[in-house]
């Protein structure tokens, strides 16, 4: 009997004995459930690989070989270089950055591309641990309704992958229910990150659920980090209409960058300002006067009620220098109210 007709008789006798056929779809089962356990080691490995790679504290050791020929030829060369004249041009701070140097991080970037070659679903759950909503941090809850853009400053009392928990969504003078769409913003590792969400549940207790933001969007748009002050009042001079008259404002945080305020007065958003506050409860007096800055932000808290985001446009060296000895002295005050607690 040839090899083909044996093999097909016994086929033919596994399927026809019971035995045999159950011990088949057995080994079938089995080399399956292998298969598939062999792939999720695989991809978990995969994922801790990237893990390790991006959130461990970098110390690499890729370096360009000394005398290294390029991997540009003549054409990319020329793109390359166009590509570094665009960028200077949007980019004011780079055009004081040699080309040359430039083009050497094009190669460094070019010969590391391989790293960026990511699954979706890898960076879905990479980004959650890189930028993760921390319990008890700081959230801006933005709530869209006939127009208007309302903020909400909220915390966040309870977060994992799928949910978070904050204290009641009110202020606003709409109802707020299930369903309703609303964007989640936070910092994490110094980047300002916004992400879309849902009121998924009103709980007791003064609390409501929303659904982990997706669709993250991160920014350095904050180039620093905003630190709250206790609600101090200020004042601002409009410039570029000559109005004298002096506009009452609630200072929230500040950055070397700029500051966030409260004014129950609507603003207008191509007029420059003068921002003057005092901050006396310290031992030293902090007095910041007519720090020139621009509207960069608005939002409606409440019915007559905004808050705006300002840009400094110049800081002197002294008004520099007094900055930060007043970041240093609320951020000492911080740390021992984190201690005594």
């Amino acid at each position: 009997m040839d090899p083909y007709s044996s093999f097909v008789q016994g086929v033919q006798a596994a399927f026809t004995t019971p035995g045999n056929f159950v011990a088949f779809l057995i080994t079938i089962l089995a080399l399956s459930v292998f298969f598939m356990v062999l792939f999720y080691i695989y991809r978990a490995y995969h994922n801790y690989i990237y893990e390790k790679r991006i959130l461990e504290p970098r110390n690499s050791n890729f370096k360009i070989p000394p005398g290294h020929i390029s991997e540009f030829n003549p054409a990319q060369k020329k793109i390359i270089n166009n590509i570094i004249s665009d960028f200077k041009n949007v980019e004011m701070i780079a055009s004081a950055i040699p080309s040359s140097v430039l083009e050497r991080f094009s190669e460094y970037f070019y010969l590391r591309i391989d790293e960026l070659r990511i699954s979706n679903r890898t960076a879905q759950i990479l980004t959650k641990k890189i930028y993760p909503i921390i319990d008890n941090s700081k959230l801006e809850i933005e709530i869209y309704e006939k127009n208007r853009l309302y903020v909400l400053e909220r915390q966040a009392l309870e977060a994992n992958s799928k949910t978070v928990i904050i204290n009641n969504i009110s202020g606003i003078p709409l109802p707020v229910k299930k369903g309703v769409p609303v964007n989640i913003c936070y910092t994490s590792n110094n980047m300002f990150i916004c992400g879309e969400s849902s009121v998924v549940n009103l709980l007791n207790g003064g609390r409501t659920q929303l659904s982990y933001p997706k669709n993250l969007k991160i920014s350095q748009e904050r180039l620093y980090s905003r630190i709250p002050v206790d609600d101090i009042a200020g004042l601002l001079f409009a410039i570029n209409t000559g109005d004298a008259s002096q506009i009452e404002v609630i200072v929230k945080d500040i950055s070397l960058e700029g500051a966030r305020i409260r004014s129950s007065i609507a603003l207008k958003r191509k007029e420059t300002y003068r921002l003057s506050f005092t901050d006396m409860s310290f031992e030293k007096m902090y007095n910041f006067e007519k720090i020139e800055c621009i509207i960069s932000k608005s939002f409606m808290i409440e019915d007559n009620v905004f808050d705006y985001g300002l840009s400094f446009i110049y800081l002197d060296l002294q008004t520099r220098k007094d900055l930060y000895e007043y970041f240093q002295a609320l951020a000492q005050r911080t740390q021992k109210d984190v201690d005594h607690v």
